[in-house]
């Protein structure tokens, strides 16, 4: 009988040595691997950061471009009431349109006014504006018939003087051929238009908007502690919302105006006051967000440097 026997060659053990390099390979590695782990966990907070600065800066400008871009700077001489109420570098306070209607028939600074206001804004006001807590209505202008289609601006008024739903108003409005429909707003003010002396008077079937007194304001944020903020106020109302936050203390309003030589020029954005507000033709929005904290691996928070401007309509300089 024969036996077969089958040899099996042992594998040599690991020497000290090569476990040693093995374990100095593996050291590198996970080094390695946790840098680049520490890394993009920077990267990733580094570019939260800064989107969060853009948002502060995106977030402001969306309410501010809405209001300004309905402003009209109407007036004559720096006696007038324009759309613009006060500007600094840290506020502005202007009259913003939050319904428009056609004027139906007027009076003496001592009467009234009548308008009919259109579909939509009826709506708008049947639902809100005259809402003494949330309205805020602070007055009426009217648009002349001169060349330029300047409006003039009756200011000072809140809504007791609004006699809304006016049957007399509706009459007017039907007696002056002002088509609208049985279910709008038909609305009389007081007091009337001052048409004394050489004053440009009213027409008939011209437009008029009701409007409110806003201001905003940068100031210190209650939101985010330590950094500034973009304030809106209603001022009949007195009430405010901080809209935006944080920015940096550089945010700041500039405007646009007509040089000093009164020559139709709109100059380059200043913080130098103007001669007169109507003057002015528009804005400079400075717009400065900064992010809530400190990044990982930045010395400093985050900033979004954004600047827009925008101008008001219906001028003919």
């Amino acid at each position: 009988m024969r036996v077969a026997l089958t040899l099996t060659r042992r594998r040599p053990a690991q020497t000290l040595i090569e476990l040693i390099i093995a374990l100095g390979l593996l050291a590198i590695l996970g080094t390695s691997v946790g840098r680049l782990m520490v890394w993009q966990s920077r990267f990733f907070d580094q570019q939260a950061q800064a989107r969060a600065a853009r948002s502060a800066s995106r977030s402001g400008m969306n309410m501010l471009l809405s209001e300004l871009r309905m402003l009209d700077a109407s007036g004559f001489s720096t006696t007038d009431t324009t759309s613009i109420d006060t500007v600094a570098t840290n506020l502005i306070r202007i009259r913003v349109p939050i319904a428009v209607g056609i004027l139906c028939s007027y009076a003496a600074s001592a009467g009234n006014v009548r308008i009919a206001l259109l579909p939509v804004d009826s709506l708008l006001w049947a639902n809100s504006a005259r809402d003494v807590a949330h309205g805020g209505f602070s007055g009426y202008a009217w648009r002349d018939a001169g060349p330029a289609a300047h409006y003039h601006f009756v200011d000072g008024r809140q809504p007791t003087d609004i006699t809304d739903t006016s049957a007399t108003a509706l009459a007017d409005c039907t007696a002056a051929t002002i088509g609208a429909p049985a279910s709008g707003r038909y609305l009389q003010i007081a007091p009337g238009i001052d048409t004394t002396g050489a004053r440009i008077k009213p027409r008939i079937g011209t437009p008029v908007y009701l409007y409110q007194t806003i201001r905003y304001a940068f100031a210190n944020s209650v939101a985010i502690a330590g950094t500034t903020a973009l304030w809106r106020t209603v001022v009949r109302t007195g009430d405010t919302e901080e809209l935006a936050a944080p920015f940096t203390n550089t945010a700041q309003f500039r405007w646009f105006f007509k040089n000093n030589s009164g020559v139709s020029v709109v100059t380059a954005p200043t913080n130098a006051s103007p001669n007169r507000l109507v003057d002015i033709r528009g804005f400079e929005l400075i717009l400065n967000g900064i992010s809530e904290r400190v990044a990982q691996g930045a010395s400093a928070q985050s900033t979004a440097y954004v600047s827009t401007a925008v101008f008001f309509k219906n001028r003919v300089d």
